[in-house]
C-alpha cells in the first residue's frame, strides 16, 4: 500500500492524521537494494519523521523485526517493582 493510497483512504473517510505523530519504519531485508526515501503526508511541508524502532499498543519493534528493545523494557518494568533482583545472569530465552 502507497502512502497516496492511505491519504486518499483518510481524506474519503474524512479523518484527520496528524503528520506530527505519524511514524515511519523501514522493514525490509539488509541486503534489500530499495532506497531511502523521504514521505510527505498530504503537503511537501509534512514529512514523516524516520524512526527504527516504535511503540504500538505496548509493544516495542525494531526495523529488523526484533522484540529486544521490548524485552528490555519490561525487565526494567519488573525490576523497578522489586519482583526481580538485577543480577547479571538475569537472561530472556525465546521460546520458539
Amino acid at each position: 500500500m502507497d502512502i497516496n493510497h492511505i491519504v486518499s483512504w483518510k481524506e474519503d473517510s474524512l479523518l484527520n492524521l496528524h503528520p506530527d505523530k505519524c511514524k515511519l519504519i523501514r522493514i525490509c531485508s539488509k541486503n534489500s537494494q530499495i532506497p531511502a526515501f523521504d514521505y510527505t503526508l498530504g503537503s511537501t511541508d509534512n514529512n514523516i519523521i524516520r524512526v527504527s524502532e516504535e511503540k504500538d499498543l505496548g509493544v516495542t519493534i525494531g526495523d529488523k523485526l526484533s522484540f529486544d528493545q521490548h524485552i528490555k523494557e519490561k525487565i526494567n518494568t519488573v525490576q523497578q517493582i522489586g519482583s526481580l533482583e538485577p543480577s547479571e545472569e538475569t537472561s530472556i530465552v525465546p521460546r520458539y
